[in-house]
């Protein structure tokens, strides 16, 4: 009984010991690699003070998410406040703004980007069809939009395909890249993920559970990236991404963020 356990024992040892080394050699690794910082783009460059306050699908005291009342609503806060836009594509190569809202708000993209044609706006794409990256950049390029805005959606090959086409643009990350870095960072090994965004957008919170921890920012910001969560709504929720030091604030109550902001 003795020889077995201390068979047991030894085994367990050496295989804590391989592990404690294996997890060291890859978070050095992770470290030491060489970094592709974002390339510089007027979106980032021309922004406002941080953190940025962002609208996300409007100012929902005022109306509907993803509604022209409640967009208006946040864009007539100032100008720097950044409006969250959810686009719905057509399979008949339209973009519309993915509204059910009743008060005329079923315009499509050309018309949003005429609407606000100085506002920095995130622009989150919610389906993948069949020529959308050429769709997406003729309207883009007509309206001369490119250097307002930032393109987001949870699928990854959809930003990975208007990325190929549309090298220029700034890009957020999918919903995988978001699930990826919290489990790495979970072990300590948040330096091991490859990123393929230049801004990292991911929920602050699932069911009042928060879901992103300090070396999640610390990592983002090491790789020079911004780092942008929410949205939160609950003044010690949005205190709480200010002390963790988000560079943007996702919200559907922006004049809340901007109360909190000025004080």
């Amino acid at each position: 009984m003795k020889s077995a356990f201390k068979s047991f024992f030894v085994v367990t040892i050496s295989v804590f010991i391989c592990l404690v080394f294996g997890w060291n050699y890859l978070r050095h690794y992770g470290y030491s690699k060489t970094l592709q910082y974002p390339p510089p783009h007027p979106f980032l460059t021309e922004a406002p003070p941080k953190p940025w306050v962002i609208a996300y699908q409007g100012d929902l005291s005022k109306g509907p998410k993803n509604s022209l009342v409640a967009l208006d609503a946040a864009a007539a806060l100032g100008p720097e406040v950044i409006l969250w836009i959810d686009l719905m594509p057509t399979l008949q190569g339209e973009i519309w703004l993915n509204s059910n809202s009743d008060d005329g708000s079923q315009i499509q993209l050309g018309e949003l980007l005429e609407r606000y044609p100085t506002r920095k706006m995130i622009l989150n794409i919610q389906n993948y069809t069949p020529g959308l990256d050429k769709t997406l950049a003729v309207i883009i390029n007509q309206k001369r939009a490119g250097n307002r805005i930032l393109i987001q959606s949870d699928e990854d090959g959809l930003l990975r395909d208007l990325r190929e086409q549309n090298p220029a643009w700034l890009f957020g990350t999918s919903q995988a890249q978001v699930t990826l870095l919290k489990m790495l960072s979970s072990l300590g090994l948040e330096s091991l993920t490859p990123f393929k965004g230049d801004v990292y957008i991911t929920p602050s919170h699932f069911r009042n559970t928060l879901l992103i921890n300090n070396p999640m920012i610390n990592e983002v910001h090491r790789r020079k990236m911004n780092f942008i969560a929410g949205p939160v709504n609950k003044k010690e929720e949005v205190l709480d991404l200010i002390d963790r030091g988000v560079d943007g604030i996702m919200t559907t109550d922006p004049s809340l963020v901007l109360q909190l902001l000025s004080k």
